[in-house]
């Protein structure tokens, strides 16, 4: 069993909308955490994440929040369907739905991107570093709501 669940989002070929592959890349080693790469199909990994029975769920992705570049918040539900979430096809509002009765505590985080060509800016670089930070000391808590 596994207590908490990190969902990494996004397409490596698309700029900044391969923060979640980047952050599942650079990973640390969490007691009692998983970190799954979703690529751009974060429905495939339900199955996955169920076996694991974690009692926490922090989906990572690009998001445009209208915010500067690099520019991290936490999602709440009632705002997953208004945002651009990414280049995945299933709305992530839809997976939550879906995992929700399972698991207690769903957290998205939303990282604003700079650029969806080319490589990984250095912008998302900055703030994928300050998410792996967050993630090992456990202050996600401490990331703005998106308002």
């Amino acid at each position: 069993m596994t207590s908490t669940v990190v969902l990494c989002i996004g397409n490596r070929d698309s700029g900044d909308d391969a923060i979640g592959p980047y952050i599942a890349d650079h990973a640390p080693t969490l007691p009692d955490t998983i970190f799954i790469d979703a690529d751009t199909t974060p429905e495939r990994t339900t199955a996955t994440i169920k076996r694991h029975h974690p009692t926490h769920l922090i989906l990572i992705d690009a998001a445009d929040m209208n915010q500067p570049p690099g520019t991290i918040r936490r999602i709440p539900p009632h705002k997953i369907q208004t945002l651009s979430i990414s280049t995945h096809g299933l709305p992530l509002s839809l997976l939550v739905d879906y995992l929700t009765p399972t698991i207690p505590h769903i957290t998205l985080i939303g990282i604003q991107p700079n650029t969806l060509t080319g490589p990984l800016s250095s912008v998302a670089t900055t703030a994928a570093t300050t998410l792996l930070d967050r993630l090992k000391r456990n202050t996600l808590e401490e990331i703005p709501i998106l308002t």
